[in-house]
């Protein structure tokens, strides 16, 4: 008997709270309320609402007022067409984007309308030759000259890297560090290599052996043990040991001492026993 005296009491203190908002729905301005949305029956699973109003959407649920009181549901958990109609989009993944913008291009080509008949006709192919040509054509130029710039810095970074490395070794590089494929040369000069040694780097094998030589060599110039010559050899952390030897300190060379430093500090020995 208690009990149900209780399911009543909590009835008639939902049917207030219900009331109450509802009061206060209608005592907001009309450009608030202008989101609320009603229908007269709505199905999500397995439950059927009726005198629906939707009061609140958020980004992943909705408030709804109904004849049995409110309730809180899931945007996961609407149907499509409803989500649609309530304006959520249905949300596409990154990977799913960049791969519908690539079909999107490739479509603009009209590649795939060319067949084996029109293949076979001059004309007919300098006509589709020129329509692609036309279409590469109106690319985004803007994203080609990203690229562009990008892998101008990159080349640069490079050629400052190689700067570094000769100039910590006691080499000036010159002008020559910053042109391709001639920057070898002060490369080899801050190893102690013979400039000769690029003539190896034309062929496979000489090239690689000039390769691994210079590694050690250069390693040794730095003032470096062997281990980050090696790590220029290996594929995953060449990169790394490269930039090692050029934005690490210098190794102090100690100075030599000579026949009458020896002398000196002999007969300081001398007079001190």
């Amino acid at each position: 008997m208690m009990a149900m005296n209780n399911c009543r009491n909590y009835r008639g203190i939902l049917k207030i709270v219900a009331f109450l908002g509802v009061s206060v729905l209608a005592l907001l301005p009309q450009k608030i309320r202008a989101v609320e949305e009603t229908f007269p029956t709505l199905q999500v699973g397995t439950h059927v609402y009726t005198n629906v109003t939707v009061t609140t959407k958020a980004k992943s649920y909705i408030f709804i007022l109904h004849s049995a009181g409110m309730e809180n549901i899931r945007v996961a958990d609407l149907p499509e067409d409803l989500r649609t109609q309530l304006g959520y989009m249905l949300e596409v993944p990154k990977g799913q984007k960049a791969s519908n913008w690539a079909k999107d291009k490739m479509a603009g080509f009209h590649i795939g309308q060319v067949n084996a008949k029109e293949l076979k006709d001059p004309k007919m192919w300098q006509e589709q030759s020129a329509i692609v040509l036309q279409k590469a054509r109106a690319l985004d130029h803007k994203m080609c000259g990203a690229i562009m710039g990008g892998l101008l810095l990159v080349y640069l970074f490079f050629c400052y890297c190689c700067m570094l490395i000769c100039q910590k070794t006691g080499q000036e590089p010159g002008m020559l560090v910053w042109v391709p494929f001639f920057q070898i040369y002060p490369l080899l000069r801050a190893a102690e290599m013979s400039p000769l040694w690029s003539i190896a780097y034309f062929f496979g094998l000489p090239g690689m052996v000039a390769h691994i030589i210079w590694c050690f060599k250069i390693s040794g110039a730095r003032g470096k043990s062997p281990l980050a010559g090696l790590a220029l050899l290996l594929p995953g952390i060449s990169l790394f040991a490269f930039l090692y030897l050029a934005f690490s300190d210098s190794v102090p060379e100690a100075e030599p001492i000579t026949k009458e430093d020896k002398r000196t500090s002999r007969l300081m020995t001398l007079e001190t026993a």
